[in-house]
């Protein structure tokens, strides 16, 4: 997963992560979805020409996510 962040976050760092999937209009994710895991930083990255107010991308693996929040991302992404 790649993230913006306004600060630097040293790779192998260990972060509770909670994000929500954008809506897509059908029944199914009508409502705001909420995904709660854990995640290791493996790239962080400043991207000083994007204009963005969090100049920093990092990318996370998902080390720790519950069988519940495991099928409603592949649900979500096999759309």
């Amino acid at each position: 997963m790649m993230c913006r962040t306004s600060k630097r976050i040293d790779e192998m760092t260990l972060l509770d992560i909670k994000f929500q999937l954008p809506q897509r209009g059908d029944r199914e994710f009508a409502a705001e979805i909420w995904v709660e895991c854990r995640g290791v930083v493996v790239s962080c990255e400043r991207r000083e020409a994007c204009g963005f107010a969090h100049p920093y991308e990092i990318e996370i693996f998902f080390d720790h996510i519950s069988a519940r929040n495991r099928l409603l991302l592949a649900y979500y992404v096999q759309g």
